[in-house]
């Protein structure tokens, strides 16, 4: 399976969304969107859609292995309301602009 095109073994999502990694590196690690986490089967399948994640945690390393376990954290609910309260303030904005 794959998490955002990162080859997966192993993740689970709660509080954190966690997952075990390989064949990757940090960099790839850090520019992965977390707001939106997909997790694909290896034809690339949507298995599923997480979107209450927004930013990288925390990941371990693992050299001998190449693997690297990582961690996301959800997004507050506050964060979330005051960003679709934004996205609708902007869309009467424009609404008003059009006129």
């Amino acid at each position: 399976m794959k998490l955002n095109g990162i080859f997966c073994t192993n993740y689970a999502a709660g509080e954190r969304f966690q997952a075990v990694l390989h064949s990757t590196t940090v960099d790839e690690i850090k520019e992965i969107d977390a707001k939106t986490l997909v997790v694909q089967t290896d034809t690339g399948e949507i298995v599923e859609t997480y979107t209450l994640y927004g930013k990288l945690f925390s990941y371990r390393s693992f050299p001998e292995s190449g693997v690297f376990e990582v961690e996301f954290t959800q997004v507050p609910q506050a964060e979330i309301t005051a960003e679709r309260l934004l996205l609708f303030m902007e869309g009467l904005k424009e609404g008003f602009e059009n006129e």
